[in-house]
């Protein structure tokens, strides 16, 4: 595998404190090595038109700034419970949220799109992601290849081939074992899959 350069991203939120230090370390770190590396925030959505749940300026403090829906909010404020929603509900949020970070003209990437719904509700027709991939390809805004948020990669990679937006290529690493992880699935996964198109 050979790569150019590489993103690390930090889950930033209202509360977050700690993104300076992170940020400084990764400066630090990338004047030793022979790859660029790009820092960045993972944030979440604040409400459906896209906003995203931080007080600071992404923008002015990041490289990189990947738009997700890590949880739902309520239109009179705060946010759902996962509990409280019936699995037709909180789909129609995912879909809403996910549309709102393809708009937000503020992010480069859309975080493992439909990843949270997956996690607590089971996995969905991937052809609902289309409208969306679509806004994102025309807004510029890449779409994140995560395998760690796959449920029907077939259809994924054939709806991305399709549509033909910016993608990036994420890994989701919280440890440093799970990087590259991703380059892994997709190798094991393209060999046994060739009939997509890569």
């Amino acid at each position: 595998l050979s790569l150019n350069a590489i993103a690390i991203t930090e889950h930033i939120n209202d509360s977050s404190s700690y993104f300076e230090k992170f940020r400084s370390e990764v400066c630090r770190l990338r004047q030793d090595v022979d790859i660029e590396i790009f820092y960045g925030m993972e944030i979440s959505i604040r409400d459906y038109i896209g906003t995203l749940r931080t007080s600071m300026a992404p923008k002015e403090e990041a490289e990189i700034i990947l738009g997700v829906v890590h949880s739902y909010p309520k239109n009179s404020g705060g946010y759902y419970r996962f509990g409280e929603l019936t699995p037709d509900t909180a789909l129609s949020c995912e879909l809403n949220g996910l549309m709102g970070l393809a708009n937000n003209l503020s992010i480069d990437v859309i975080g493992h799109p439909g990843g949270t719904y997956l996690n607590k509700f089971g996995p969905f027709p991937v052809d609902l992601l289309r409208p969306i991939f679509q806004t994102a390809r025309d807004n510029g805004i890449a779409i994140e290849l995560n395998t760690k948020y796959s449920w029907d990669m077939k259809s994924f990679i054939d709806l991305l081939n399709d549509i033909k937006p910016l993608v990036s290529f994420g890994s989701d690493a919280h440890q440093a074992a799970d990087v590259g992880s991703n380059y892994l699935f997709m190798k094991t996964w393209s060999e046994t899959n060739n009939d997509s198109k890569q």
